[in-house]
């Protein structure tokens, strides 16, 4: 039951992300990165991750765990995803035709940036400036 909390939270932002995608891009039309709606979706269910922590329904454990695998998966997305941005700017070699790679890439980064500030605020800002006598040195 607890390992499985945090399925949830990825099929919830991978669905917006691929809901949000372009289909098709048009010359015309500007390419939107749903930076709010990315950060937004984060932050409520680190909310609800922290709130169950609160309710004693999950340890405190897992809702590092599952915010620490949350990172890790959106370090390897950005650096796969940059990895073949490389390939196809210096060598002209394309892997996906149908798959906007920059736009994952820089969605997946949005993504890392705000796990990390999660995770900084939850790891050292609390200890620094709230309940100093609880954190580890």
């Amino acid at each position: 039951m607890k390992k499985a909390m945090f399925v949830p939270i990825f099929l919830t932002l991978l669905l917006v992300n691929v809901a949000s995608a372009q289909v098709e891009p048009t010359t015309t039309a500007r390419k939107v990165y749903n930076l709010l709606e990315t950060s937004s979706v984060l932050i409520f269910a680190y909310v609800i991750t922290s709130v169950l922590v609160l309710k004693n329904k999950i340890s405190r454990d897992i809702h590092r765990k599952i915010w620490n695998v949350a990172l890790l998966i959106s370090f390897l997305v950005v650096g796969v995803l940059g990895v073949l941005l490389i390939i196809r700017v210096n060598y002209g070699i394309t892997i996906f035709q149908q798959f906007y790679t920059l736009y994952f890439h820089v969605e997946a980064g949005v993504t890392m940036v705000v796990i990390t500030l999660l995770h900084v605020y939850g790891r050292y800002f609390t200890c620094l400036f709230g309940r100093g006598n609880k954190c580890k040195t």
